[in-house]
This record gives C-alpha cells, sequence and structure tokens, in this order.
C-alpha cells in the first residue's frame, strides 16, 4: 500500500501531509459492489476463501470452486481464470474445506484427505 501511495503522490503531486486528497484519489479507483448471492450455489453449509480463489460445500457435500486457477487450485482439468462456481467433479461428498496459495484440501464425509493444487 506504501508504494501505491507513493505512486498517487507522485501522480498528482500531492503534498506528503495532504492526506485527505490521497484517501479521495483512492477512493475514486475504486468502486463499491453491493453484496450479492453467489450463482449456481443454493443451498451452501460451508465457505472457505484464499486471496484469489473461493469454495463452498453444499448440504449435498459437492464443492463449488472459482477464483484463480493457478497449479490448478480449483481442482478442475484447465488452469483458467475461472470467475463462476462450478463443482470438481470425481471426489466424494465433502464436509470441510480449506484454501491455502494455490491449493486447496477437502476433508470428505468418510473422513479422508483430499488435495489439490500446489499443495
Amino acid at each position: 500500500m506504501h508504494v501505491f501511495i507513493d505512486k498517487l503522490v507522485a501522480e498528482h503531486q500531492f503534498k506528503a501531509t495532504d492526506l485527505l486528497a490521497i484517501l479521495r484519489a483512492i477512493q475514486a479507483r475504486y468502486h463499491y459492489i453491493p453484496p450479492s448471492a453467489i450463482a449456481h450455489v443454493t443451498s451452501a453449509s460451508k465457505v472457505a476463501a484464499g486471496q484469489f480463489l473461493f469454495g463452498v460445500i453444499d448440504e449435498a457435500g459437492s464443492i463449488y470452486t472459482w477464483g484463480l486457477n493457478v497449479d490448478g487450485a480449483l481442482g478442475r482439468k484447465t488452469t483458467q481464470i475461472n470467475a463462476s462456481p462450478a463443482t470438481i467433479p470425481g471426489i466424494p461428498p465433502m464436509q470441510a474445506v480449506v484454501i491455502g496459495d494455490n491449493f486447496m484440501l477437502a476433508l470428505s464425509r468418510g473422513g479422508k484427505v483430499f488435495s489439490w493444487g500446489s499443495n
């Protein structure tokens, strides 16, 4: 954040003490996104979030993932960025999911641990 503020100060020729003007410039670059329901997930029971990837378990135990798919972190056969939640095929029903840097771990209802991505 410090580098970002330094860049704003240089771009707009703010005085380093002009905090209000700096905050207004930061605010102008970002906009409010209101809360909304996640499409395709209607009966979530667990949620997990990382910096750039997300996971939800529904009541049936299916895991929906979306976000940045570095090293297969979403459990899909592609490494593309995925903006829409989709289930991971071929795994049993899950009861818990945790997210790390470019990987996920999930605990099946049968007590087995599954992992994917760069773990």
